[in-house]
């Protein structure tokens, strides 16, 4: 590799429409920054030593994705993965839910660029692949691929012969997703059958590599068990050569001496066992299926558990011929398969990684029981089983389960965690414990360890409050309670609270009281007693539990009337409407008002409303003919213990003046000096 040796990753395969070619950065913000500065593709045809012959072809320029009307178009293809590739490119509105793994650049990374790995049409279409078509069969070259104006290039070697294989170097990166599901793998389990396809992954131990794979549904894992898994291995840049071809193990080399490995018997069960018991001729069809597709998730699950199990079921294989820290590409393949993406493949140095221990262990404390918890995302790519180990001393431990702890993860059914519950049976003692990991290769790891208490979580019973009144004389509150069945032995203290309401905000009125109290005195002081009183008692234990008391409420009398409203004002319409308003009562608890009017002031005035008014304005029509030329009006407010004030001042109002005068009547007419007077 040239340039920065981790920057960028070049594979290629060949393929039956050519040599595919694909390449990524190496990190997420690598990625983001070159994706729209584009890359160079260049080839040059070298020899068996690497030599190069000829000149350097430019085969494409500035490989940029496509534009999002192209995903929008093109979206069926790659069996419709193209579609949310699209979406995760281009959608401002595709929004991954929030996770403490990665943010938004690196979940698009690792769901992007892993499909690219796997699908050179997609490779092609986010910038990141391209495919020669003009290669030679039996030829050797070198691709250069370079980030334009990037300063970043890394080339990789290969020879045009089918199934071949290359890598620039050893993959640094280890594709993550929030909830261990790539996009592919989504549409796997959307669809009855993954393609056939092989899974692979390796285990470096210096001295030697360990392969494991499997296949993705039960129809290609019957076919391969027949025909074989065909391993192809090279050395750096080498050529790829057939190592072995790997077949379960025939019934005559089963012997006796596995019968102390259970996932091993399991194996051989599954090859070889006698289905008469079943009497598979007289099964519907699709119970025959469902024995057929159990086998086949048996044999997968047994190979993870158990190297040997793996071997019986020919789903592994050691390879002893290696040197230390030398980089090794492997494929595994069988006859059947025709895509060479979707062979296993494996290109890694052969540097021995201790196996790491469980990732974020913690405890979470319950009432004489724990809660072990231990992070899903992290632990889920590692580790396929459990060991878990308690002690009372930290010396000597023994083990919580008999077999090792399994998690089953369905759609319906899907976990956020890992945890375990102990109940441990006792409060307040510690616990120490070790956890365990076994990974694929069957390796146990290092322990991750934690110690913790149960504690008392249950309240204590609350007490009954016997009694709660106002004592107006000195001017108190008395509450007494009492406990309902004998007081608890780890009670600590009590105390009194208050509030307004029943369900409102409590906030404490005495100081935290001896667990030997029963009552509790409050001077009221200047505290208004205008106002309701709901008091109850808390009870709280050594361990810091609290029950609470079913609230009581003291009753305060209230015989002070409310105050009138200072301001009262009024007129009289031409309608002969009269109109009030006035200014609300000073008094805290008014709930509303009475009005009151008289057409003479010496008079005793009537109320004008049948019903409480809780507004501060109020009309009513008043008859037109009155000899009066005013009425009068007071007002009283009355409280929410339904005391009434005193009248406020009396006013006068104008009425409307509609009578007319009365007509004179004539006493006389006579004449005087020689006129007429009347009267």
């Amino acid at each position: 590799m040239q340039g920065q040796e981790a920057s960028i990753i070049v594979q290629s395969r060949t393929t039956s429409e050519g040599m595919a070619v694909n390449w990524f950065p190496t990190s997420p913000q690598l990625w983001k920054s070159l994706m729209t500065q584009g890359y160079r593709v260049s080839r040059v045809e070298i020899d068996t030593m690497g030599n190069e012959i000829g000149a350097s072809v430019v085969l494409a320029n500035n490989l940029t994705p496509k534009d999002s009307s192209w995903f929008v178009v093109n979206g069926n293809l790659s069996d419709g993965l193209m579609e949310p590739i699209g979406a995760l490119m281009y959608d401002p509105q595709f929004d991954f839910p929030e996770n403490d793994l990665m943010d938004d650049t690196e979940m698009k990374y690792n769901f992007i660029v892993y499909e690219t790995t796997r699908d050179i049409q997609i490779a092609n279409a986010v910038g990141l692949g391209f495919l020669d078509s003009t290669v030679v069969e039996d030829k050797h070259y070198k691709y250069d691929i370079t980030a334009v104006n990037g300063g970043y290039s890394a080339f990789v070697r290969i020879t045009n012969l089918y199934y071949n294989y290359g890598q620039s170097g050893e993959n640094p990166v280890e594709f993550t997703f929030p909830d261990g599901r790539s996009l592919s793998d989504m549409l796997a389990a959307a669809r009855p059958y993954d393609p056939d396809r092989i899974v692979a992954m390796s285990r470096m131990y210096g001295d030697s590599i360990v392969l494991r794979w499997g296949p993705t549904n039960p129809k290609f894992w019957k076919r391969a068990m027949e025909e074989g898994y065909k391993i192809y291995k090279s050395v750096g840049d080498g050529e790829l050569e057939l190592l072995t071809t790997v077949k379960p193990w025939p019934e005559s080399e089963i012997k006796e001496s596995i019968a102390s490995d259970s996932m091993a018997l399991v194996a051989a069960g599954i090859l070889y066992s006698d289905n008469s018991k079943y009497n598979i001729q007289d099964m519907s069809i699709g119970d025959q299926i469902a024995i057929f597709e159990n086998n086949y998730g048996f044999s997968l699950y047994a190979a993870e558990r158990s190297p040997l199990a793996a071997d019986i079921l020919g789903l592994r294989y050691v390879d002893k011929d290696v040197m230390k820290d030398s980089l090794y590409n492997y494929i595994i393949t069988t006859e059947s398969i025709i895509d060479p993406f979707h062979t296993g493949r494996i290109s890694k140095t052969n540097t021995y990684v201790p196996v790491p221990q469980p990732y974020d262990l913690t405890v979470v404390t319950g009432d004489k029981a724990l809660t072990l918890v231990w992070n899903l995302a992290k632990n889920k790519k590692e580790f396929v089983a459990y060991s878990l180990e308690r002690s009372e001393d930290g010396q000597n431990y023994e083990s919580l389960t008999k077999k090792p702890l399994v998690f089953i993860e369905t759609d319906r059914l899907p976990l956020v965690e890992y945890s375990f519950l102990d109940s441990v049976g006792v409060n307040n003692k510690t616990f120490y414990y070790r956890l365990r990991g076994y990974n694929s290769f069957g390796e146990l790891s290092e322990a991750a360890e934690i110690e913790a208490q149960a504690r008392d979580l249950t309240p204590p019973t609350p007490v009954v409050i016997v009694q709660s009144r106002y004592l107006k004389t000195a001017n108190q509150f008395s509450i007494e309670w009492a406990e309902q069945n004998g007081q608890a032995e780890d009670l600590a203290n009590y105390q009194v609270l208050m509030s307004d309401h029943p369900e409102g905000q409590f906030n404490a009125i005495s100081p935290v009281l001896e667990k030997e109290a029963t009552s509790f005195v409050l001077d009221v002081g200047d505290l208004d007693l205008d106002q309701a009183f709901f008091f109850t008692v808390i009870s709280q234990d050594i361990n810091g539990n609290i029950s609470r008391a079913y609230p009581s409420q003291i009753a305060v009398p209230d015989l002070t009337a409310p105050l009138p409203p200072e301001v009262l004002v009024g007129y009289v319409d031409t309608f002969s409407v009269v109109h009030l308003t006035w200014e609300h009562s000073t008094s805290k608890d008014v709930s509303g008002y009475w009005l009151y009017w008289s057409d003479d002031p010496k008079a005793e005035m009537a109320p004008v409303n049948n019903e409480l008014l809780t507004t501060n304005t109020y009309a009513w029509y008043i008859d037109e003919k009155s000899f009066n030329d005013y009425i009068y009006l007071c007002i009283r407010a009355e409280d929410d213990a339904y005391n009434r004030g005193v009248p406020s001042k009396v006013i006068k109002v104008a009425r409307l003046d509609v009578m007319p005068p009365v007509d004179p009547i004539m006493e006389s007419v006579s004449p005087e000096n020689g006129q007429m007077q009347i009267r």
